[in-house]
């Protein structure tokens, strides 16, 4: 759905009406807004399990 998108609003105006593309674009764009926010969470939680011993042994061992 993610990668079909775009084209769907960009090419289909005759299945959804005006508001209904604009409600649909608001929330894809909410949800690109999560991915990126989720990716950068993901990469502090591992920086900040890389400082610590417990969880640094925990990804060695191939468990993380």
């Amino acid at each position: 759905m993610r990668a079909e998108l775009p084209g769907i609003l960009a090419t289909r105006n005759d299945v959804l009406s005006p508001r209904m593309s604009r409600i649909v674009e608001d929330l894809a764009a909410d949800w690109r807004r999560l991915d990126e926010r989720i990716e950068g969470l993901s990469g502090e939680i591992e920086t900040l399990a890389r400082q610590d011993k417990g969880c640094e042994r925990l990804m060695r061992r191939g468990t993380w």
